[in-house]
């Protein structure tokens, strides 16, 4: 009786058309969160998302993508399938460096995206320096910044303990991930921290946006993120931030109510925030 029914509103060509025009790509998609391309070779590209196969890579310019493997030596968390990967970042001093934050861990390659090792939630937030002990970890991966000119320097910046929306983190490795510092002298910030940028003609000056449903802040340090000052704050979380390559006294933020300009003015000895887009997004 079904088949009747069909057949009498769509004639049997056009079911047989429709059904040729899906194929399968073998992967298993997801929203995407983050993309990172190869500066030595753009045709190879990342992208991170949200459960599904988790990473992706490219290497013909976006035309073939294959989900990115890792051996798996700890079912459920040294993998990227079923994970949200909110960030992933190549070194600018060697592509063939690659971190990427999905859940509560980083992975850190250094072949491409190849072979991965994979960092420990207890090593990175509940044993490292500066660190609380176990009811100061599980905190959400959600940014890396990996410092221009020395691949072994990295930064995480993450959520709050067991998942919560305040009182987020931020750890930095020197040596390319065995040991870790919770830095801001162990401090935690107002909120999640989401992005993460470093100055490429100062490394020494870093950023950090942190966002919650009603407000974020902007923070700037200049000694490598022992302590840090707040730039600017809004009653919308912010999204990213990025420092322009040729000037360190101009940035960019992007949050819910559009794309802010902060720069620095030399005479009064203080930052200006000047919303320089405007949009709305919905929660």
């Amino acid at each position: 009786v079904l088949s009747l029914i069909i057949s009498s509103v769509l004639p049997f060509p056009l079911l047989a058309q429709e059904v040729e025009v899906f194929s399968n790509l073998g992967l298993y998609g997801g929203q995407i969160y983050t993309i990172a391309i190869d500066p030595s070779n753009p045709d190879k590209m990342f992208a991170g998302s949200y459960q599904g196969d988790g990473l992706f890579m490219t290497a013909d310019g976006g035309n073939r993508w294959q989900a990115v493997k890792t051996d798996v030596k700890i079912p459920g968390e040294d993998e990227f399938k079923n994970h949200a990967v909110y960030a992933v970042k190549m070194a600018p001093s060697d592509p063939n460096v690659v971190w990427v934050a999905h859940n509560y861990w980083a992975e850190k390659s250094t072949d491409g995206g190849q072979t991965w090792v994979h960092i420990r939630n207890s090593a990175m937030q509940r044993d490292c320096q500066n660190c609380g002990g176990a009811g100061d970890n599980f905190r959400f991966c959600k940014a890396i910044a990996v410092h221009p000119s020395d691949s072994q320097i990295v930064y995480v910046g993450a959520r709050g303990p067991n998942g919560s929306n305040s009182s987020g983190a931020i750890y930095k490795t020197v040596d390319g991930g065995t040991t870790w510092t919770k830095i801001n002298q162990g401090s935690n910030f107002d909120y999640p921290v989401v992005a993460l940028d470093i100055d490429p003609n100062n490394p020494d000056i870093v950023w950090a946006a942190t966002s919650s449903v009603n407000a974020g802040t902007l923070y700037r340090s200049e000694n490598g993120g022992e302590t840090w000052t707040v730039v600017f704050s809004t009653n919308k979380g912010f999204y990213d931030v990025k420092v322009k390559p040729n000037n360190s006294n101009l940035i960019f933020t992007a949050n819910k109510n559009g794309i802010f300009k902060h720069y620095f003015d030399h005479e009064t000895g203080q930052w200006n925030n000047e919303q320089i887009l405007t949009g709305e997004a919905s929660d």
